[in-house]
């Protein structure tokens, strides 16, 4: 089996199968989708913070809040509950959009299923460690609810059940990224086009998004990749189990690369440079 592969994976790469280059970008834009994701999450939290004139200031590692004197049970768990509801609604949203422009260009395709499986990942973080690490928004939420530990374990088995649910929708989706029918028309191909398309990138990614804001933070942004892992590990499942694909017409573009490469290095600037200074969130009800 291992000499049939082998001719080819060498074919599909050199005929207008899976490019090196297309690996990049993907591998790109997931690090770039989960830096973003990873400090609107904190930039939410904060901005409920700030509600309350707790005088939160957003870094790329942490929320420094400037008067604590302002928490108190409403505040809590109103501030902490916003970031895992905006996950949701992010996921959600992007996966619908997904769903209406699913014929456009790849990278575009691309950044909605990694912004939603990522969502879904971060919010799948928070849930299962609830019972595990109280120190995070969920966790302390559920403290100021009085849960008892048997609901924390609930809410951490929801939390997987949820990955292992939104996994099972994401298979069709990424085989649909492919740019030729014959990167997905066997289980040879497939299980090739899946390796370059969509695994590889997500552990390249990963390192690049851990690099980003090393050394902190280190274990909450395993355990994220993780749950990552877990829901990539049910598409691929799904992915090479599931019958013929049809793929829809889309708009092609040869160096849509281009794009998260560019919205990568941007992103780093924006971590080494205002995030790590600082930045003052502004008072959300000015803004609205």
């Amino acid at each position: 089996m291992r000499n049939q592969l082998n001719p080819l994976s060498a074919k599909i790469l050199t005929r207008g199968g899976i490019k090196w280059v297309e690996l990049m970008g993907s591998t790109f834009l997931f690090a770039a989708v989960y830096l973003l994701l990873y400090v609107g999450y904190d930039f939410a939290t904060a901005l409920a913070a700030m509600h309350f004139d707790l005088d939160p200031i957003l870094f790329y590692d942490r929320i420094q809040y400037l008067n604590n004197d302002g928490w108190y049970p409403h505040c809590v768990k109103r501030t902490f509950i916003v970031g895992p509801l905006l996950m949701v609604g992010v996921g959600t949203f992007s996966f619908l959009l997904y769903i209406a422009v699913r014929k456009t260009y790849i990278f575009i395709r691309l950044s909605l299923l990694w912004t939603s499986l990522i969502s879904f990942g971060i919010l799948g973080q928070r849930l299962i460690s609830v019972p595990f690490d109280p120190r995070y928004e969920l966790g302390i939420y559920a403290a100021y609810m009085y849960f008892e530990p048997t609901t924390n374990y609930a809410i951490a088995f929801m939390g997987l059940v949820m990955m292992v649910s939104v996994g099972m929708l994401f298979a069709r989706p990424f085989l649909q990224t492919a740019s030729s029918s014959a990167q997905v028309a066997n289980d040879g191909n497939r299980r090739i086009f899946f390796n370059y398309q969509v695994i590889l990138p997500f552990l390249a990614g990963s390192v690049i998004a851990m690099l980003v804001p090393f050394p902190e933070n280190i274990v909450p942004n395993a355990v994220a990749f993780l749950c990552c892992g877990i829901m990539l590990g049910v598409v691929t499942f799904q992915a090479l189990t599931m019958g013929p694909v049809k793929l829809p017409k889309q708009t092609q573009w040869e160096r849509w690369p281009i794009v998260p490469s560019v919205t990568l290095l941007l992103t780093i600037l924006v971590y080494r440079t205002v995030l790590t200074i600082g930045m003052k969130i502004p008072d959300p009800d000015t803004l609205f």
